[in-house]
């Protein structure tokens, strides 16, 4: 039977209907995961500002 278990929960093909996590973080990001991001985000703004200075040094007086 795909729907309906006998204890009243929707399942399919005896899986829960519901994703169930390994550990409950409160539905909060991952501190690493934003650290990771935060990281790769200042590493891009600082290439982006060497590329700027190098190929483009006298920017607004072109």
């Amino acid at each position: 039977m795909p729907f309906g278990g006998k204890d009243g929960t929707t399942t399919i093909e005896g899986e829960s209907m519901i994703e169930q996590r390994d550990e409950d973080d409160g539905g909060n990001p991952k501190f690493g995961r934003l650290l990771i991001v935060l990281l790769l985000v200042v590493l891009f703004c600082a290439l982006l500002t060497w590329v700027m200075g190098t190929y483009f040094p006298d920017f607004p007086n072109f």
